[in-house]
């Protein structure tokens, strides 16, 4: 059953996205004529713009003028569009009839214009679809609708920013559309919900659902013994700007009984033509006035800028169309028919995404176990249910929000709960986010927890957290999961959707140690392309001639901004020896690949760098990147003479500590893994003071190293790995 909790949990995403789709076709009729209606005003104002401002002349500086330009003056009007106008008769100007008007001297400028035939068809589409009441009603329902998916919006903006505190905070960027979404969005969004919101009360006062009552008028008792003034001596008039009036109907004759009845934006004025007394005042109505300002709040008709605010809000509308489609569309895509059913299968998966990435990659592992004959079904996590034949559960899962579980996992911990698995069964479960998140892959992990506290539940390999869609990640930990079940499900070389722009790097040096175990090399790469963004702990890939699939290698950021990369020599390495051929001078073609979740955390206490061989690479960049960072760099290698490979690349000045381990020669530390066993208590220290633990180098090296901690953290009640790596405190990057 649907919790009251769990339903406000829901009702923003699958407002904002239901009610978007539901009423698409309309919002952007809408949308597409509003902007050209927007031009509208903006094209009167610069075709007739008053060189005198309407709130600096005031009608005591404007009568006068009007009554010697013309033999008779009926009406001065400030029409929608702020238009001075009057109705008047002149033999000298020839002109009879209502005209425009020049402020600063009231001679005529130009007849009214009337509304061209193509704005008056726009006007009639935008507003009632040419069905009258019945076109009008269902643009004012879409006007809910918008008013309710901008609101939605930015809820899930605030959720997605972890609070209203970092609402125009820094957006983590993980794919264009979901960033630009965003990023428009926290700009857009407050316009758009006054351009919606107008749309509602123009809608609801035009079918008199919203009313106020009128106030009484008041009347005032005329003063006989006042002299008689002249116009601009009208205390009243001198009060009044042109930009605070609606009209001032003149007297039809010269008569005590006959008033200058002058409407201003909230009440109408009854006034002596004589003496400029007030004689009767009524308030315009609440219903009058909220509906003036809401539709100029809607049309933009008076002002350039609100216009082109509007203009640019409507644009917003039609990118966020593109860019939400471009959101939602993995999450309609058709679900992939099992070709076993739940009651069958001996191995299940289960998937929860949020915009479909998650997806993505469940679905190429599902494929490649269905191609080796196993019997296996594939669904969402919400979809959990009794598998009375499962040997093997494997969970995908993106985190939604603030640790929140995904649209289609939400009901997942629950179900399991009410209906656990009561028999022996091997699991793995994959987490996906990004570990700018404080929750980063907190469903994930949860699940894990619950897991563990069932005894008959084996974990065949540890849960893996991938950062950023990360292939190289994903294919490590679909190695592992073969190689512990004995499986050979066929791994994609590129699990990936599009290949990457290449830049040009130029080698400007490169050092070589060789000896009987093997041959390393460094090169540093100049990128010729000045613009190129990157840091130490990011990805350089490169293809080999002739080949598809491009090969990853963790680089560090040299002081003078160059690039560095450590590489092994394989004697059959395709990309090794292609790279190891390329002369100084030499240009080289690769990408970057930005790996957001192995970045130096510049407000960590300390930094402890934990490298085997080649995995030295990036902290080559990140340890005299920051001065002030108490340093620990941890190193293995086979020799001691392997380590002049890269000791003249580091600064020891900016180390706090550097211990070695090599295993083919005497040392202290014969593996790295020595090391971590006997620095574990300051390790551990360390983490709890706030500061950071970054490991590069071989899996197995990474797993024998959070396995000691894990095994300290455990016997001294300390956090374990897993909680640290949640928080960011641990980083990786292994291989």
């Amino acid at each position: 059953m649907l919790t009251s909790k769990d339903f406000f949990k829901k009702i923003w995403r699958y407002s904002h996205l239901y009610l978007a789709v539901s009423s698409a076709l309309f919002l952007l009729l809408a949308t597409i004529t509003g902007i050209i209606l927007a031009f509208e005003p903006i094209q009167k104002q610069l075709n007739y713009s008053q060189k005198t401002s309407l709130e600096s002349t005031t009608l005591a500086e404007i009568l006068p003028k009007l009554k010697s330009e013309y033999d008779e003056v009926f009406e001065l009007k400030r029409n929608e569009d702020d238009l001075i106008s009057v109705s008047a008769l002149s033999m000298e100007h020839d002109v009879d009839g209502d005209f425009l008007i020049n402020i600063s001297n009231g001679k005529p400028v130009v007849e009214i214009p009337k509304q061209s035939a193509f704005f008056e068809f726009i006007t009639s589409l935008h507003r009632s679809l040419f069905l009258k009441s019945t076109g009008r009603w269902i643009i004012g329902l879409n006007s809910v609708f918008l008013f309710l998916i901008v609101f939605s919006g930015i809820v899930l903006i605030a959720k997605r920013q972890n609070g209203w505190k970092n609402f125009f905070g820094k957006i983590i960027r993980l794919d264009f559309p979901s960033f630009s979404h965003t990023f428009l969005g926290r700009w857009m969004l407050f316009p758009l919900l006054i351009v919606s919101l107008s749309a509602i009360i123009l809608f609801l006062i035009r079918f008199e659902y919203l009313s106020f009552t009128e106030t009484k008028q008041q009347e005032f008792s005329v003063n006989q013994t006042l002299e008689n003034k002249n116009i601009n001596e009208f205390e009243v008039f001198n009060n009044y700007s042109l930009a605070e009036i609606k009209s001032l109907e003149f007297p039809f004759m010269e008569d005590e009984e006959e008033y200058f009845i002058l409407t201003t934006n909230v009440e109408k004025l009854h006034i002596h033509q004589f003496t400029g007394q007030i004689v009767r005042a009524e308030n315009l109505a609440t219903n009058n006035i909220l509906y003036d300002w809401n539709l100029f709040l809607h049309t933009g008709k008076g002002s350039i800028f609100w216009s082109i605010i509007l203009v640019l809000s409507g644009f917003s509308i039609l990118y966020f169309i593109i860019s939400g489609t471009q959101m939602a569309l993995p999450r309609f895509k058709r679900k992939i028919k099992n070709k076993y059913t739940a009651k069958d299968a001996e191995i299940v998966i289960l998937y929860g995404s949020e915009s479909g990435s998650t997806q993505h990659f469940a679905t190429l592992f599902f494929k490649s176990v269905l191609n080796t004959g196993k019997k296996v079904f594939f669904t969402t996590l919400n979809d959990y249910q009794d598998f009375p034949e499962l040997k093997t559960l494997v969970i995908f899962t993106a985190t939604y929000g603030r640790g929140e579980a995904p649209h289609n996992g939400q009901h997942f911990i629950e179900k399991f709960k009410k209906n656990p698995i009561n028999k022996s069964v091997n699991f793995s479960i994959v987490g996906f986010g990004s570990s700018q998140y404080p929750d980063f892959c907190q469903f994930a992990i949860e699940i894990q927890s619950l897991f563990s506290q069932y005894e008959n539940l084996s974990s065949v390999t540890p849960i893996s957290l991938i950062d950023n869609q990360s292939s190289d990640a994903f294919k490590n930990w679909w190695k592992t999961w073969n190689t512990n079940l004995n499986f050979k499900t066929v791994i994609p070389e590129n699990v990936e959707k599009k290949k990457p722009k290449l830049h040009s790097f130029t080698v400007i040096s490169k050092e070589t140690y060789k000896d009987e175990f093997g041959e390393t090399f460094t090169l540093i790469l100049q990128p010729n392309n000045k613009n190129i963004l990157f840091q130490s702990g990011d990805l350089l890939g490169v293809f080999p001639p002739n080949e598809k699939v491009e090969r990853l290698y963790s680089i560090g950021k040299t002081e003078k901004g160059a690039i560095i990369l450590a590489i092994k020599l394989h004697e059959k390495g395709l990309c090794s020896n292609y790279l190891n051929s390329i002369n100084i001078g030499k240009k080289v073609k690769g990408f970057i690949k930005p790996n957001t979740h192995f970045h130096l955390n510049t407000s960590a206490k300390s930094v402890t760098f934990i490298a085997n061989g080649t995995g030295i690479a990036p902290f080559l960049g990140m340890i005299h990147s920051q001065n002030s960072h108490q340093n620990y760099l941890y190193w293995g290698g086979r020799t001691k003479a392997s380590w002049q490979l890269y000791q003249n690349h580091i600064t020891e000045n900016y180390l706090t500590e550097l211990k070695f381990s090599f295993s083919r020669d005497d040392s202290e530390f014969n593996y790295l893994q020595d090391v971590v066993e006997n620095e574990k208590a300051n390790i551990t220290e360390r983490l709890n003071n706030g500061g950071s633990l970054m490991i590069c180098g071989s899996m197995h090296m990474q797993e024998d190293v959070l396995a000691i901690l894990n095994q300290y953290a455990k016997e001294n009640d300390f956090p374990f790995c897993e909680e640290w790596m949640a928080k960011g405190n641990i980083q990786f990057d292994t291989y």
